[in-house]
């Protein structure tokens, strides 16, 4: 007797998702923006989470770049256990996991985002009784000065990370039909091959 059982395939979310992570973990790595334009101490920039990697270009400071890699390793977790889920209900646990996973660098991109549209709103908002211990006033600070902060390499590989991931957990799992022979009831063996018997 041949039942046909279904399983369910997330080959396609899976690569996705491992693609993701590869993404994230080079846009941690890499500088995220280059700023030119007037002075300023570099302490400013660690309020947002921000440090010096070469000249005039920025990226993550340590502690950031750990949470992120911490998120792409956990999203290349989850992406390859897809790849080998088969069972039902197993695989929406690993595109929850994904979905953790990809949250936190969406938060951080959108910041990143956000400081290259306004920096000084975004200066302004971090900690204004330290911005004033370092330079004096705020509104001398920021006020009427105009940096010019553009994203480099690394935003682009990020931001590209965490869209490549949610478009992964959004694309249905596919379905296969198995044909598996069972003994119940019928004192029969199983045919030697598949397609055994049929006429075409």
């Amino acid at each position: 007797m041949v039942e046909v059982r279904h399983r369910r395939n997330h080959a396609v979310a899976g690569l996705g998702l491992v693609l993701s992570s590869i993404l994230i973990g080079m846009g941690a790595t890499q500088a995220l923006v280059k700023i030119s334009g007037p002075a300023f101490s570099v302490d400013l920039l660690k309020k947002i989470g921000i440090t010096l990697r070469s000249s005039g270009s920025f990226g993550t400071d340590s502690q950031t770049t750990a949470i992120l890699l911490a998120c792409a390793a956990l999203i290349a977790l989850c992406g390859l256990s897809l790849l080998v889920t088969r069972i039902r209900y197993l695989g929406l646990l690993w595109r929850l996991g994904g979905l953790v996973g990809v949250a936190l660098p969406a938060v951080f991109g959108y910041w990143y985002w956000q400081f290259i549209q306004n920096p000084t709103a975004t200066l302004e908002a971090s900690n204004t009784s330290i911005v004033e211990k370092i330079a004096g006033t705020i509104g001398d600070l920021t006020r009427g000065v105009v940096w010019n902060v553009t994203p480099t390499t690394g935003l682009y590989f990020l931001s590209a990370g965490v869209a490549c991931g949610l478009i992964s957990l959004l694309v249905p799992a596919g379905r296969k039909e198995v044909p598996v022979w069972t003994e119940q009831n019928s004192g029969l063996t199983p045919p030697p091959y598949a397609g055994y018997g049929s006429t075409s």
